[in-house]
């Protein structure tokens, strides 16, 4: 098993699709690091002039969340700029650029030579972990990335809860406690949450490639379209005439609200829902002849 995985593994994360996915999610961060210290900088480098200290100019704790590194950090984009939403909006797509293509087109070459020395078990196995890995790098490095930009650029204020109308993190947002007491902490967790959300997006569309025969296109773009019909459809059908909570993919990943609610239990529910939904498919596939 441990040779499979780590064949699997190094076509993963040297593949040029994998270069070009992080790519385009480091451009975004960097993007969105950009917008934030410069909307921060818009909006508080007037009142400096006055002696104020406000932004980046800062001298003294304030107490401004919104001015802070932590409340800029894309996933909590405090001051909305339009880069982090682009990101989280393509970061499940971003996922499955690497790798979720690679059990279709290797199923008639590569893959039928594999079972004729490892178990079904073990090729699927292999090439789900390599999936998950790789899909939530795609995600978590763009995060970093971005996190460490806005703290070369803005202070590191502790964020104040009586300023939660302004991040958007309230007390039933996701790590809201860390986020309030030990910011570095949270960004820690959501940025793990966020690696383990995009990893199994990842795998699923690994599973649902199992449906496809020679057609990365459609591996690709139909899980995506199905996402974005929840993120749009669901609000405005299932919880249209009562308070609704965040259910879908892209909104569980990010850490801020400012309409509905994130529902703890809808993450933890997806985390088992994906890799439930990907061995359902992979088992299904494990009773056809690839041979």
């Amino acid at each position: 098993m441990n040779g499979i995985l780590a064949h699997e593994l190094s076509k993963a994360f040297r593949n040029r699709w994998f270069a070009v996915a992080l790519a385009i999610g480091c451009i975004l961060a960097i993007v969105a690091a950009a917008e934030a210290i410069t909307t921060v900088d818009a909006l508080y480098r007037p009142m400096s002039a006055d002696g104020e200290h406000y932004g980046l100019d800062a001298t003294m704790f304030l107490g401004l969340s919104t001015a802070s590194s932590y409340g800029n950090w894309m996933a909590v984009n405090a001051n909305v700029p339009l880069s982090s939403t682009v990101f989280f909006y393509l970061a499940p797509l971003l996922t499955a650029i690497p790798f979720s293509w690679s059990y279709q087109q290797e199923r008639d070459s590569y893959l039928a030579h594999v079972l004729l020395r490892r178990t079904r078990t073990q090729a699927y196995g292999a090439k789900a972990a390599a999936s998950f890995l790789v899909g939530g790098t795609v995600v978590a490095l763009p995060l970093v990335l971005n996190f460490i930009i806005v703290s070369c650029f803005l202070p590191a204020y502790m964020p104040q809860y009586n300023e939660c109308n302004y991040t958007g993190m309230f007390y039933d947002s996701y790590f809201s406690w860390f986020f309030y007491n030990a910011p570095l902490v949270f960004v820690a967790l959501f940025t793990l949450l966020d690696f383990c959300f995009a990893g199994c997006w990842a795998v699923l569309c690994l599973a649902i490639s199992t449906l496809f025969r020679n057609n990365r296109v459609a591996t690709l773009v139909v899980p995506y379209l199905g996402l974005l019909a929840w993120v749009y459809l669901v609000p405005n059908i299932v919880f249209a005439s009562v308070q609704g909570f965040s259910t879908d993919l892209i909104h569980c990943m990010m850490a801020t609200h400012f309409s509905d609610p994130p529902e703890p239990l809808a993450a933890v529910a997806l985390l088992v829902a994906l890799p439930a939904a990907s061995f359902a498919l992979f088992l299904c596939e494990r009773r056809r002849d690839v041979l």
